[in-house]
């Protein structure tokens, strides 16, 4: 992505905690890469960070923007728990969200029995946690 030309966040748990539109600068180490954020998070929990990327519409390409999410990293603090109520409610609402644009968008039909079916245990896992003590 070159800077500038479209919004980055670092996202802690879910929740944006760095907006990278700005101070996205062109990378020093590598030019395949061309931009780069330096931030400082302070962690004071365990839990997970990721960054989230968008650029403008390209040619060929008809769903608009393009959007990537990096695999999340796992942070776990010593002698602090991991808030697994707030991940699953997170993912609950993940989910609820892939299954409305699925219905609504109505693109996929040879599979569509499949992947409902995996979203239905992916939010029976999540609903256990959420409702775990």
């Amino acid at each position: 992505m070159k800077p500038g030309s479209g919004p980055s966040q670092l996202s802690e748990v879910g929740a944006a905690v760095l907006s990278e539109s700005e101070r996205s600068k062109p990378s020093a180490l590598n030019p395949l890469l061309p931009a780069v954020a330096d931030h400082k998070l302070p962690l004071d929990r365990t839990g997970w960070v990721a960054t989230r990327v968008s650029g403008p519409p390209v040619p060929h390409f008809a769903v608009g923007s393009q959007q990537a999410h990096a695999n999340p990293v796992y942070i776990d603090l010593t002698g602090n728990k991991l808030d697994s109520k707030t991940d699953a409610e997170y993912f609950l609402a993940w989910i609820a969200r892939l299954e409305g644009d699925l219905n609504r968008r109505n693109r996929m039909h040879a599979e569509k029995d499949r992947v409902t079916t995996q979203l239905k245990i992916a939010r029976d896992v999540y609903q256990k946690l959420a409702e775990a003590k």
